[in-house]
């Protein structure tokens, strides 16, 4: 049963929705996610922490970060970007999910850097047009669409 939302934040409005969360909560247990590389820190963050055993979730926006801090469980790291590549060395993860930066133009490279360092990999607003256009470009090459729920699409390594 998926964790229930416990931390007064509504689902949706910019955070995952309720049919997104039970996506995400039945994928991660169908593949035994461990491992969580995540663009966009929020609700998907506080509900995924509780299933896995360490999430490294990235933002450009320091207001979240700082909201986040008073809330996480110490299996998530916080980190700041650019919104454009990442000054650590990133090992492998069993699971990338892609939702931020904001706005689905400022995507592109979330999308490469979870191609890069997972073979699963879910996109959140995954219909839009940027969204659409950023999937084509670094994950229909060596991905396979999967399955989709809510507003979410998964892809995995062929």
């Amino acid at each position: 049963m998926p964790t229930p939302n416990l931390f007064n934040w509504p689902w949706g409005c910019g955070s995952i929705g309720e049919d997104d969360w039970h996506f995400l909560f039945k994928t991660i247990k169908e593949f035994g996610v461990k491992t969580v590389l995540e663009f966009g820190t929020g609700l998907s963050t506080l509900m995924m922490m509780g299933e896995v055993d360490s999430i490294v979730s990235y933002d450009t926006l320091e207001y979240h970060l700082e909201n986040m801090k008073q809330r996480i469980a110490s299996n998530v790291t916080l980190r700041h970007w650019d919104g454009k590549g990442v000054k650590e060395d990133l090992d492998r993860f069993d699971f990338a999910f892609v939702d931020g930066p904001s706005g689905g133009e400022n995507r592109e490279h979330s999308m490469r850097i979870a191609s890069e360092h997972s073979d699963v990999v879910c996109v959140h607003d995954a219909g839009r047009k940027y969204e659409e256009q950023w999937q084509a470009k670094h994950l229909k090459p060596t991905f396979q669409w999967v399955s989709g729920g809510g507003r979410v699409r998964l892809w995995m390594k062929r």
